[in-house]
């Protein structure tokens, strides 16, 4: 973090404690107040504010880890804390900046619209209507809430994402950009228009997905095992204190169902993979529907 500036004060006499805090670093500049009284018994017992200026926001990763990685961006704002130690409530507004993230179940990395605003009401962070781009400028825009309790037991109540239409042109955005090692049911990659829904919490998620390819896309069905092996092993590379590439099953008390409904049109190729070792695979091209059914616990297409 950098330098800390504190200084505080303890009432015996109340059993209350005071504190001012600030961090003047680049990547976390914010000052904050802080108070606690132990004898309160009115749900009122602690009472504080966090200023931020220009403050990194990759902290957050550490509670978001099990959806996005690589979160970076700037907020400037404040936040106010009440409530109890058991009920800690937060409210107030960020605006973000040079703010961004990756995916991780479908590993694309996409920016949000410098000054988009956050609020905080009690137990629920409200999004309200914001503009994301992908790594190519498509535009697209997203809306909902994310309920939580001081930060845990995050739940998704209808995170809603929709393509923006580009004005004759059909809607374009990266939908899918995954690999085998990323997920084996399947993968590839994926621009195209779509709609988006995710709700339920961390730990038992339902991504719901409708959307048609509007630019080359190619998606890989494999359909199990191969046959000269039984099981392909796949060689990891990793750099000191981090592994490249992280699978999402690995996430620890994560859990996501997706279901996705692709309107096939000759810009999608999709290959069947019955067995990769020997090659063998069914290519198809064309017009058609394709329901996939996936996540961390089962896979059906």
């Amino acid at each position: 973090m950098g330098v800390l500036s504190t200084t505080g004060e303890y009432l015996a006499g109340t059993e209350s404690i005071k504190v001012h805090a600030v961090s003047d670093n680049k990547l976390y500049n914010f000052s904050a107040d802080f108070g606690y009284h132990m004898k309160d018994s009115t749900g009122d017992q602690m009472h504080g504010s966090i200023v931020f200026n220009n403050s990194g926001i990759h902290i957050l990763e550490k509670y978001l880890g099990n959806i996005f990685r690589d979160i970076s961006g700037r907020a400037t704002g404040n936040l106010n804390i009440s409530g109890t130690a058991s009920d800690t409530k937060l409210t107030g507004s960020i605006r973000l900046d040079s703010t961004s993230m990756t995916v991780l179940y479908t590993q694309c990395r996409y920016i949000l619209e410098n000054n988009s605003l956050i609020t905080f009401n009690p137990d629920e962070i409200d999004f309200g209507i914001l503009k994301i781009k992908d790594t190519l400028n498509n535009t697209a825009t997203v809306s909902g809430k994310l309920y939580h309790s001081f930060f845990d037991n995050f739940f998704f109540n209808e995170l809603h994402l929709k393509t923006d239409d580009r004005g004759r042109s059909p809607a374009k955005f990266i939908l899918l950009n995954t690999t085998s090692k990323d997920n084996k049911q399947f993968y590839g990659n994926l621009i195209g228009k779509a709609e988006l829904s995710l709700n339920g919490f961390v730990t038992d998620m339902k991504m719901s997905i409708s959307g048609e390819p509007t630019d080359s896309s190619h998606i890989y069905l494999p359909t199990g095992e191969t046959a000269e092996t039984g099981k392909l092993d796949y060689i990891e590379f990793t750099k000191f204190g981090r592994e490249m590439k992280a699978d999402l099953s690995s996430k620890v008390n994560s859990n996501i169902k997706v279901d996705m409904e692709i309107t096939a049109n000759p810009y999608a190729k999709i290959d069947v993979i019955l067995d990769e070792t020997t090659g063998d695979v069914i290519k198809a091209q064309g017009s058609g529907k394709l329901n996939i059914s996936a996540g961390t616990t089962d896979t059906r297409a």
